[in-house]
């Protein structure tokens, strides 16, 4: 495993750390070793890195280290791709100076990850309003400078007037991302029992977007059933994984004054009715 520099003044300043849940917060440090000398991870077996960073953690599961990348992907410090049927992950922010080590240090050491894809990082850092995508190119074979090799683009002033700038297109994985993410806030904010941010949306990515209308649909019939009504409700996590909006609900019947009321009340009021006690 390659040294590697954490700085941790810009770590105890990062707004991205400081957005995560607090329980993620505290794992940053301990996970950032994974990555190789380009910063870099597999994700593909979580097994794998949970017995690596678990083994002085007792009290760290797997269920809550997939969390914490989860949390960290939300938040802008973890990029994740996918490749050849193997997932990986690059902490973003690595390839500033002084993180890494010097490319020709950087020989002696395997990595462990194929060269980040600079067109898929770019619209990720995209996605979170920052310019740190005009500022670090990540290099892959065929693209960029060098092989693996991560190089500062050249801001030097040039005599030649330089043509009005046009800002790109937002990539269809940024659009993606910002219409999961402002979905998810929309059902958050519907769901009458608030627990397990994180958990809701871990599983809120595995939902197909176009299943979202049918998904805020049964959460409005739900809300109104009478399970709910009775203060019986799941977390979002399992009521996402479970795909209870598809369930056929019981809805409970609206009060109607004198003649509405709960069931219970209907129902004693039948019995009543049929004893002659009441008409």
């Amino acid at each position: 495993m390659p040294p590697h520099l954490l700085q941790f003044e810009a770590m105890w300043a990062s707004d991205k750390l400081a957005a995560c849940a607090p329980w993620a917060q505290a794992e940053y440090a301990w996970v950032y070793g994974l990555a190789d000398v380009n910063g870099s991870f597999e994700l593909t077996n979580l097994r794998v890195l949970w017995g690596k960073v678990a083994a002085n953690r007792k009290e760290l599961s797997i269920e809550r280290l997939e969390q914490v990348f989860d949390e960290f992907v939300t938040q802008g410090l973890l990029f994740v791709w996918e490749r050849d049927g193997k997932k990986f992950g690059h902490w973003t922010g690595s390839d500033q100076p002084g993180r890494l080590l010097p490319p020709a240090l950087r020989k002696r050491y395997r990595a462990v990850a194929p060269l980040v894809p600079k067109t898929e990082l770019r619209a990720y850092l995209k996605s979170f309003g920052k310019s740190q995508c005009n500022l670090i190119e990540v290099s892959r074979t065929g693209e960029g400078e060098g092989e693996g090799e991560v190089s500062r683009a050249s801001h030097a002033p040039s005599s030649e007037p330089s043509a009005p700038s046009v800002s790109p297109s937002p990539s269809l994985n940024a659009l993606e991302q910002d219409t999961r993410a402002a979905a998810f806030e929309v059902f958050w904010e519907k769901w009458p029992r608030r627990e397990a941010k994180a958990d809701a949306r871990r599983a809120w990515r595995k939902i197909p977007i176009g299943e979202y209308s049918a998904v805020m649909a049964g959460l409005e019939r739900w809300r109104q059933s009478e399970q709910w009504t009775r203060g019986i409700i799941p977390h979002p996590a399992t009521w996402l994984n479970g795909k209870r909006w598809e369930d056929e609900v019981e809805i409970l019947a609206p009060s109607n004054g004198a003649k509405g009321g709960s069931r219970a009340e209907q129902r004693t009021r039948n019995n009543l009715r049929a004893a002659g006690f009441i008409q």
